[in-house]
C-alpha cells in the first residue's frame, strides 16, 4: 500500500504539479524556453517531500468531492470555476456575448504518441528563443502571454487522469469564440474540466482583447477573421467584433483620447501657440461623407484637436472643412489655449473666416500648398512640345519661391517682389525688379539655357507666375512654420482609415483617433545610430526627379504605448458596465447625439418591386430598339441616336 502512495505521489507531482504549463493559453513563472508558438518541458525538478495533509487530499478524492486547485499559477483545475476576473456584477444571461456555442465532442479521438508529436527545429534561427526566466511574469490580462496550442496537444495534456494516473477520455466541452472548454474523463469516473483564458464575469477575456488588438492595431476584421479561419484556429465571427467595438472598444478609445488630449492642452497653456490645421475627406472628389478636421501644434508636432464632420451635417460636402475648423478652435480656444499663428492651405472659406471672425491671430498659407499648385502648371505648360525649354525650370521656379518666403521675415510686400523677380531673372534680367527688391542676389551665373524675354512662352509663364489670386496670397506665404508635419499624419491616417472602406461614424471618429494617438507618441523619434555611435541614413530615388538619389534619416523604432492604455481602458468599461445590456444602454446614452445617415432623408420603396423593376443595360436598350420599330414595311423609320441607345 506504501508502494502504491509513493507512485501515486510521483506521478501526481512530476506529470502534472510541475508540467502543468504546457497546453495552456497563460504561463506561469517557470523557467522553460519558447519557441514560437510551442512550449518546452523545463528540465525534471527535485520532487519535495508530502506532507500528511497532501497525501490525505490525494487519496481522498472521489467523483462527488473532487479536489479543486484554483491557484492562479494553475489553469487545469478539477471541475472547478473557470479563473474569473472580479467585475462589478455577474452576469445572468448566458447568452451574454450572443455568441455561438459549438459542441465538438469527439470521444473516439486518439491522441498521438510523443514520438509523432516532437519536432526538429535546426532549421530554425536560434534568435527565435525565448527564455521566461528573463521576462517579469504580469498577471495583467493585457499583459499576460498567450500562446496558439493545437488540437492534438490539449489532447495530450489531458490523457492521463490527474487523481488516478489512468488513461481519461478526452472530449471538447464547448467552444465559444476563441475559448474552448476540455473534458477529461477516466475509469474510474474522475472527471477533470480546463478553460484556456479566464472569464470576464461569462465572458471569455480572449474574446475581448482579440477583437481589441483588431481595431487598435489597424486591421480590417475581415481579412484578420479570414486569416485565423484559413488555418483552423477558432475564432469569433464579424458580428460579435462589431458588437465589442460599438459597446467596449471604440468607448475605450474615445476615453483615452479625452485623459490624453486634456493633458497635452494643459501642457501648451501659458505660450503663444503656432498651430496648422488641414482638412481632409473620406472619399476624394466632393462625394465624401465624412470629413476631418485636425489642428496641430506645429512647435511639437502633435495634434492638439480632430473634429470629424459627416455631410449631413452642413450643406455639401464643400462645407465640412470650415465647420471642422471651427468646432477645433471652439474646442482649443475654450481649454485655455492661446494662438498667436495659423498656417493652413489657401481654402477661401477659411480664408474668409480667419479674415472675419479671427482677426486676432496671424494667419499664413502653407508654402508647400502654394509650390504643388504652381509646379502642377509650370508642368502642363512644359509638356507642350514648343515648351521643352521650361522643364528645367520648373524645380528652380518653386525653390525660389521656398527662398522668397524664408528671406522676407513675414514682410508682405518685400516677398511679393524677391517673387515676381523670377520673371526677370529667367530672360536672364537680374536689376530693375522693384522698389524693395531692385536686383538678385546672387552672383555671377554660367549661360544657361534662358527664356526669351517677350516671347509666347515667357508670356504664358508670367500669366502663371504673376496671376493676380497668386499675387495676393504671395504675401501671406508662411516665413517659418509650415505644415509638412500635418501630411506625414494624414498618410497614418490611411492607414487607419483607408478612404477605399466605408465606416460608420462612431468607427471612422475613433479609427482617426487612433491615428491621433499613434502619431502624438511617434511624431518626435530621433535618429536611429549604430553601436559606435554613427547616424544612420538611407538612400531612396526619386520618380519625380529622374532617379535622382535623396537621404532619409533612419528613425528610432515605432511605439505602442498606446494600444496598452486603450487595452487598459476596454477592462474598466467591461468592469463598469459587466453585462452587454448595461453596456448597451450606455452607448445609447453616447450616441443620441449622432448626425443622421445620408440615406434618412431618400423615400423609402419596397424591396421586392425595386427588385421586380430590376433591368441590365443590355435589356434597357433591346426594349428602346422595340419601341422604334417601324409599324409598316416599306416605310423608311430614323434610327434612334446612340445618346438614347445609352439611356
Amino acid at each position: 500500500m506504501v508502494c502504491m502512495f509513493m507512485l501515486i505521489r510521483f506521478c501526481y507531482l512530476y506529470l502534472f504539479q510541475y508540467r502543468r504549463h504546457i497546453g495552456v493559453q497563460t504561463c506561469n513563472p517557470y523557467s522553460s524556453k519558447t519557441k514560437g508558438t510551442q512550449c518546452n518541458l523545463p528540465p525534471k525538478p527535485e520532487i519535495p517531500q508530502l506532507g500528511q495533509n497532501e497525501m490525505s487530499k490525494m487519496t481522498s478524492c472521489t467523483q462527488t468531492e473532487p479536489v479543486l486547485n484554483t491557484s492562479s499559477s494553475v489553469q487545469c483545475c478539477l471541475i472547478g470555476e473557470p479563473l474569473v476576473f472580479d467585475v462589478a456584477a455577474q452576469e445572468t444571461d448566458s447568452s451574454d456575448d450572443e455568441m455561438q456555442w459549438e459542441d465538438n465532442d469527439d470521444e473516439d479521438y486518439l491522441p498521438s504518441s510523443a514520438s509523432e508529436d516532437s519536432c526538429s527545429d535546426d532549421d530554425e534561427p536560434e534568435e527565435d528563443w525565448v527564455t521566461m526566466a528573463d521576462e517579469t511574469y504580469d498577471k495583467r490580462p493585457e499583459k499576460m502571454r498567450k500562446f496558439i496550442v493545437f488540437e492534438s496537444c490539449l489532447r495530450t495534456l489531458m490523457s492521463v487522469c490527474m487523481v488516478c494516473c489512468q488513461p481519461a477520455n478526452v472530449a471538447i466541452k464547448y467552444i465559444r469564440g476563441t475559448l474552448v472548454v476540455m473534458q477529461a474523463t477516466c475509469p474510474d469516473g474522475h472527471l477533470r474540466e480546463w478553460y484556456s483564458q479566464p472569464l470576464l464575469g461569462k465572458m471569455p477575456m480572449g474574446n475581448l482583447l482579440c477583437s481589441s488588438a483588431m481595431l487598435l492595431s489597424g486591421c480590417s476584421p475581415v481579412k484578420a477573421v479570414n486569416f485565423l479561419r484559413a488555418i483552423n484556429i477558432v475564432t469569433f465571427s464579424k458580428n460579435t467584433y462589431y458588437r465589442f467595438q460599438r459597446l467596449y472598444i471604440l468607448p475605450a478609445i474615445n476615453r483615452s483620447w479625452e485623459y490624453k488630449q486634456a493633458a497635452l492642452l494643459k501642457e501648451v497653456q501659458g505660450r503663444d501657440v503656432t498651430a496648422g490645421g488641414y482638412g481632409r475627406c473620406c472619399s476624394p472628389g466632393h462625394t465624401a461623407v465624412y470629413g476631418s478636421y485636425s489642428v496641430m501644434d506645429l512647435e511639437t508636432s502633435k495634434i492638439l484637436d480632430m473634429q470629424l464632420v459627416k455631410v449631413t451635417e452642413v450643406k455639401n460636402s464643400y462645407w465640412m472643412e470650415l465647420e471642422g475648423l471651427k468646432r477645433c478652435f471652439a474646442k482649443i480656444l475654450s481649454s485655455g489655449v492661446s494662438i498667436k499663428t495659423f498656417v493652413t492651405d489657401r481654402h477661401t472659406q477659411i480664408k474668409k473666416f480667419m479674415r472675419d471672425d479671427q482677426q486676432e491671430i496671424t494667419h499664413y498659407f502653407d508654402i508647400w500648398h502654394v509650390g504643388k499648385a504652381i509646379m502642377k502648371k509650370l508642368d502642363k505648360l512644359a509638356k507642350k512640345k514648343c515648351n521643352r525649354q521650361l522643364t528645367s525650370w520648373v524645380r528652380s521656379v518653386v525653390n525660389h519661391l521656398y527662398w522668397a518666403a524664408a528671406s522676407s521675415g513675414g514682410r508682405a510686400e518685400e516677398c511679393r517682389e524677391k517673387w515676381l523677380s523670377v520673371v526677370n531673372h529667367v530672360a536672364n534680367v537680374h536689376t530693375g525688379h522693384g522698389d524693395i527688391f531692385k536686383e538678385c542676389a546672387h552672383g555671377p551665373l554660367d549661360d544657361r539655357d534662358w527664356i526669351k524675354k517677350g516671347s509666347r512662352l515667357h508670356k504664358e509663364f508670367k500669366e502663371i507666375v504673376a496671376s493676380n489670386g497668386l499675387i495676393t496670397d504671395i504675401g501671406r506665404l508662411s516665413p517659418v512654420a509650415q505644415t509638412y508635419s500635418l501630411e506625414s499624419y494624414h498618410k497614418v491616417v490611411i492607414y487607419f482609415a483607408p478612404k477605399s472602406v466605408h465606416f460608420t461614424y462612431p468607427a471612422m471618429k475613433g479609427r482617426i483617433l487612433l491615428s491621433v494617438l499613434h502619431f502624438n507618441e511617434n511624431c518626435k523619434r530621433k535618429q536611429a545610430v549604430t553601436k559606435s555611435g554613427e547616424e544612420q541614413w538611407t538612400v531612396s530615388y526619386m520618380k519625380y526627379g529622374n532617379g535622382n538619389a535623396i537621404t532619409k534619416e533612419v528613425k528610432t523604432p515605432i511605439t505602442y504605448g498606446y494600444v496598452q492604455d486603450c487595452l487598459v481602458e476596454v477592462m474598466k468599461m467591461r468592469e463598469e458596465f459587466p453585462t452587454m445590456e448595461e453596456a448597451a444602454a450606455n452607448m445609447e446614452k453616447i450616441n443620441s447625439n449622432l448626425p443622421p445617415n445620408v440615406c434618412d432623408g431618400f423615400e423609402k420603396k419596397e424591396k421586392a418591386a425595386v427588385v421586380a423593376a430590376r433591368k441590365s443595360r443590355f435589356q434597357k436598350g433591346a426594349e428602346l430598339a422595340k419601341s422604334w420599330a417601324p409599324e409598316r414595311k416599306g416605310k423608311r423609320i430614323r434610327k434612334p441616336s446612340r445618346r438614347l441607345m445609352d439611356r
